[in-house]
C-alpha cells in the first residue's frame, strides 16, 4: 500500500491528520433530460435561493441541451461508419491497452488499473446498481468506452474516456439515445477537472448542454510510502471519475 485516498466534506479534519486536500479539483456536470426533471438529489444541501437558481437552470439547461445535442449528433453522424460498437470488451485487457495509449501523452497519468477481474467485480456484477457498457473499437482497438448506472431517476455517467474526440461524440449520441427511452430526469458525472483527460470530457458533457457545479464532496490523499510525492500530490495526475466512488 503505497498511499491513502478519499472524497469528503469535512477537509479540516484530515488535513489535521497529514492528508493533502483540493478543494477546487471536484466538479459535477449534469444535464435534465426532461424539462420538469426532479433535482432534489443534486440539491439536498443548497439553500432556497440556490435551489430556485438550480432548478430554473434545469429547465433552461432543458433547452440548451436539446439545442447542443443536434450539434452533437451531426458531428458524430459523419465518421461513424469507422468505428465498431460492442457491449462487450474484444479481449480482457482492452481497457488498459487504452490507457497505456492515453500514458504515451500523460506519462504521469494516475487511474484504476481496471483488470478482467476488476471490469467483472465492480461493472457486471455489481450487486447494488446496474451498470449499462459501451466499448468503440476502430481497426480492432479500443478507441472509446463509456459505463453508465441506472437509479431512481438519475443516471450516472461513471466512466467515459476515450482518446478520439471522434468517439466520445459518439459514446454520447448513443447514451442519450438510450437513455431518452427510459425514466431518466437527470445524468450526472463527477471528475477532476484539473486533469487534462478529465477536462477533456467536460468539454465534451458540455458541448451536449451539460452543467458544471461542485462536486458535494472534495478529493484527498495521503502518502503511506509512494517515492516521488510531486507526482502523487499533483492533483493534475489523477484521473478520477464516478468509478472512483464504486464500492463505497
Amino acid at each position: 500500500m503505497q498511499c491513502l485516498w478519499g472524497f469528503t466534506s469535512i477537509l479540516k479534519a484530515f488535513e489535521k491528520v497529514n492528508y493533502k486536500t483540493y478543494d477546487d479539483a471536484m466538479k459535477m456536470a449534469f444535464l435534465p433530460l426532461k424539462f420538469l426533471a426532479n433535482p432534489r438529489e443534486l440539491l439536498k444541501s443548497k439553500s432556497k435561493v440556490k435551489s430556485f437558481l438550480y432548478r430554473s437552470g434545469l429547465f433552461c439547461g432543458r433547452i440548451y441541451s436539446i439545442i447542443c445535442k443536434c450539434i452533437g449528433t451531426q458531428h458524430s453522424k459523419s465518421r461513424k461508419n469507422k468505428y465498431e460498437i460492442s457491449n462487450n470488451l474484444k479481449s480482457p485487457n482492452d481497457v488498459n491497452d487504452l490507457y497505456e495509449s492515453l500514458k504515451e501523452k500523460h506519462p504521469n497519468l494516475i487511474h484504476i488499473h481496471q483488470s478482467k477481474n476488476y471490469i467483472n467485480w465492480r461493472i457486471h456484477n455489481n450487486p447494488s446498481k446496474k451498470i449499462k457498457t459501451l466499448f468503440v473499437y476502430s481497426n480492432h482497438s479500443l478507441v472509446g468506452y463509456a459505463y453508465i448506472r441506472f437509479g431512481n431517476r438519475v443516471a450516472s455517467l461513471i466512466d467515459i474516456t476515450f482518446i478520439e474526440l471522434e468517439a466520445g461524440f459518439l459514446l454520447m449520441k448513443l447514451i442519450l439515445n438510450a437513455l431518452n427511452t427510459k425514466a431518466i430526469d437527470l445524468v450526472t458525472y463527477t471528475g477532476n477537472i484539473k486533469n487534462d483527460v478529465n477536462l477533456t470530457v467536460f468539454k465534451l458533457l458540455k458541448s451536449f448542454g451539460f452543467l458544471t457545479i461542485d462536486s458535494p464532496t472534495d478529493f484527498i490523499i495521503q502518502n503511506l510510502n509512494y517515492p516521488d510525492e510531486d507526482i502523487l500530490y499533483n492533483i493534475k495526475n489523477w484521473y478520477i471519475n464516478g468509478i472512483w466512488h464504486e464500492g463505497i
